[in-house]
Formats: C-alpha cells, structure tokens, sequence
C-alpha cells in the first residue's frame, strides 16, 4: 500500500507435480510486481523446483521479471476475442490468473 491504495497482490500456489504457479500477479508497475514476486518466491526453496509464470507477451516488462529469474518459455498461447478486444491494463498483469480468467 502507498497512501492506502494498493499497489499490487500475487498468489503462488503448488501444483499436484510439486512445482509452483504464480498467478495473479498485478501490480502498479515492474519494481512492484517485482517486490511481490520476491515475497512469494522467498519461503520456497526454489533450487531445483519448475516456477510457472503466464505471463501477458504485451508486456514485455513482465518479461524482463521472468528473465531476470531465468525462467524460460515453454509454450505460447493467442488471445482471441469474439468482436472487440475489452480494454485490459495489460501493463499491470505480470502473471495471468489462469488461461480461463486472464
């Protein structure tokens, strides 16, 4: 929080082949998100262990984080929209909530 307002949250759960997802990650911006993510991360040994981390590929910040981790693409996905993309602030979306969510 800054002011009361909240700056950004992160959720890191395991998965059942004992790796772990980060997702959501939102946050105001790079320096934010990276703070979280050093939170999440920190009570998890992490040598050794898969960290997933979907990231939005508009948000070439969210791929600075990710390599900065040396994490390194598995597989890409395509948004698709029926008509009119909505307006989403991509540039606070550093780890999608699920491919179904965003």
């Amino acid at each position: 929080f800054v002011n009361g307002e909240l700056q950004g949250y992160g959720l890191l759960r395991p998965t059942r082949s004992g790796a772990f997802k980060v997702g959501p990650l939102f946050a105001t911006d790079p320096a934010v998100a990276a703070t979280i993510l050093a939170a999440l991360l920190r009570p998890v040994s992490i040598d050794g262990v898969t960290i997933y981390l979907d990231i939005p590929e508009p948000n070439l910040e969210a791929a600075k984080l990710a390599d900065a981790l040396d994490l390194t693409p598995t597989f890409t996905t395509a948004r698709m929209y029926c008509g009119h993309a909505p307006d989403l602030a991509l540039d606070h979306v550093f780890g999608v909530t699920s491919f179904e969510l965003g």
